[in-house]
Order: C-alpha cells, then structure tokens, then sequence
C-alpha cells in the first residue's frame, strides 16, 4: 500500500504502531448446497489508508488524510489522480481453499452385519438359507430443532431407506435423549448390497471377532456410495443411545467393593495393622 513518510520540516506526525503482517478474514457462503463440494477463493475490499473517504456525508465513515508532506513519493503519485470516492483498494485473489464439502440433511451410518445363513449338502454344495441382514442408522437433519434425527434400522438388499419411524435426538443443553414419535426419513437410498460379519480367524468363543459390515448404496442421484463399518464407526457410537452400563456394586471376590470396605492395616472396621489394638 505505500507507507506514510516521517514528519517533514514540523508538519503533521503520525503515531505508527505496531503492524500485523496478516489479517483474519471470515466469511460465510449463505447459498452453498447440501450434498455440494465447493473451493474458495477470497478478494478483499479494503479503504485506502492514504486516500482514505474524507465526506462525512457518505455512508462510509469520514476519516482525516494524511498531509501530502508524509507520504512517499510514488504513493504521492498514485494518488495525485484519484476521485475523491476512489478510496477503497483491492487486494489479490487469494489461493483457493482445500475442498469444502457441505453435509447432506440426511445420510446413512453403517453398522454390523448378520451374514447370511447357508448350509451344506453332503456333496459339500452350500444352500443359501437367508439374506444377510445389518444394522444402520438412518439420519435427517431437523431444521426446526437444529439437531440430528436418529433411528436404528434392520435391513437387507433391496432396502429403501425412506420411511416414518419414531426417532430420537439429544437435547443440546439438557444434555438428555427426547424422542419423537413420527419422523420422516427421506433418505432417497437404496442398499444393493451387504458383506462382512462372518466370523474371523484367531478369536475366542467369548469374545468372537467378525468381519466388518460394507454396504453400496444407489443415491438420489443415481450414483454408487460404498460404505463399511470401521469408517463409520466414530459416528455410530455417538448416535449409539443406549443406557449406560450400572456398576456391580458387589465385588469380584463376592464383598463389597470400592473404597467402603474395612482394609486391614488402613484403621477400618477389622482391628490389626498400624492402627490395630
């Protein structure tokens, strides 16, 4: 922008303080599309600080200019021919953003998945006996209550995600789940295809390891969505509303347990250690 020259022969001085070498500039996109992918680039509009609006009738705020004397020479010579309601400069386009994709109001969450059922002929041919089925929560975006609809859904192939369910939400203050009776999920998918939950080598009977659920999906708009559980996962457990687990409050060794029980030596019911008659 061209700086300002020191006082010349006791004229007007000008307190310079500290500059910052970058500005943060925030904007928002009022009209971008859910579902849409957008990059940036930004422009900025900024008045000239040495030919800055001088009318205090404009809407803009009237500002003093600095004296001819203190500027430098090639800024004197850029404003020498300037109207006087040219007194806002642009800076360059910036670099383009990182791609910025908007949420869709309603989407899918994968969950696990129930392989499906299959038996063997004694000429070691396996029969089919079931579709697999698989968990998934089905999400819509309220926009009344600003929050996220939720409902678990069993489904299978062929399954079209738009339906009237009951669904529930936490409350973002209250920090409570409320539930409401009829929702409805105008997701516009359709599940082509499910895979995974079959049982994994190495795992225990008591803790068994399946394979993870992967679902395509054909959305609204025709094209193929490939989703699986581990990806998911994050937000399957945040919209897992289940009750938390109540702590046994009877120990592994039958008694009490925590910090109520007498421990010998600490002073407690039973007698003996430091503190013991």
């Amino acid at each position: 922008m061209g700086g300002a020259m020191g006082g010349m022969g006791g004229g007007e001085t000008y307190n310079r303080g500290p500059v910052a070498e970058n500005k943060l500039v925030r904007f928002y996109d009022m009209n971008a599309v859910p579902g849409r992918v957008y990059r940036y680039r930004v422009q900025v509009l900024i008045e000239d600080p040495n030919h800055p609006n001088v009318n205090p009738n404009l809407e803009f705020g009237a500002q003093k200019a600095p004296h001819p004397r203190t500027l430098a020479p090639e800024v004197k010579q850029r404003t020498a021919n300037l109207a006087a309601t040219d007194f806002y400069r642009y800076t360059e386009w910036s670099e383009a953003t990182d791609p910025v994709t908007v949420p869709r109001l309603a989407s899918v969450i994968a969950g696990s998945v129930e392989p499906e059922v299959a038996t063997r002929m004694t000429s070691g041919q396996y029969i089919p006996l079931g579709e697999p089925t698989a968990n998934m929560k089905p999400t819509i975006f309220d926009t009344t209550r600003a929050v996220d609809m939720v409902v678990d859904r069993v489904v299978n192939r062929g399954s079209v995600l738009n339906f009237t369910s009951a669904a529930e939400y936490p409350h973002p203050i209250k920090l409570v789940v409320n539930k409401v009776e009829k929702v409805n999920f105008s997701v516009n998918m359709m599940v082509l295809d499910i895979r995974g939950g079959e049982a994994l080598p190495g795992h225990f009977d008591d803790d068994p390891f399946s394979a993870p659920g992967e679902f395509a999906l054909l959305d609204a708009n025709g094209n193929l969505v490939v989703q699986n559980e581990l990806d998911d996962f994050d937000r399957f457990l945040r919209f897992n509303y289940e009750p938390d687990e109540k702590e046994d409050p009877v120990g592994a060794d039958g008694e009490g347990g925590g910090m109520g029980g007498g421990m010998p030596g600490m002073g407690g019911e039973e007698s003996g250690g430091l503190f013991g008659s």
